[in-house]
């Protein structure tokens, strides 16, 4: 479930960018999107994916609620980010470069990480079969 919401909701952010990004195009617009990219996906999401899957396993080994793919701290900081970004999108503070480098740098470090939890439950379903049993 975790990677499912992760990937709809990187789809999602990824789709308020995507037009910025096609409009704005420029090399500073495409690095400002890979520098996003990076440091979300590899400072922030890849810290709270192992923590997820780690706590997942130990946790519930054989089965859990479809909310607790996520731990109560994660959901603030899921609201607080959701609230932080349709405030700050909505303000005008932000040009549509930065518009296009941010929404698509984590939109698409979101949907990533999502398909890191889907190979994630497919390792343990499908090429461990026998440990799930």
């Amino acid at each position: 479930m975790a990677g499912i919401v992760w990937m709809y909701a990187g789809r999602m952010v990824s789709g308020i960018g995507y037009p910025h990004f096609v409009e704005q195009f420029s090399a500073l617009v495409l690095l400002g999107g890979i520098a996003v990219f990076c440091i979300f996906f590899f400072y922030i999401f890849d810290k709270s994916y192992k923590k997820q899957i780690s706590r997942i396993t130990e946790k519930y080994a054989t089965r859990a609620y479809i909310w607790q793919f996520f731990d109560l701290t994660s959901y603030i900081i899921m609201f607080v980010m959701i609230t932080f970004g349709v405030a700050l999108r909505n303000s005008g503070l932000l040009s549509s470069q930065v518009i296009a480098s941010m929404y698509s740098g984590i939109g698409s470090a979101l949907f990533l990480s999502g398909v890191r939890y889907v190979f994630a439950f497919l390792r343990k379903k499908v090429l461990n079969p026998k440990q799930n049993s």
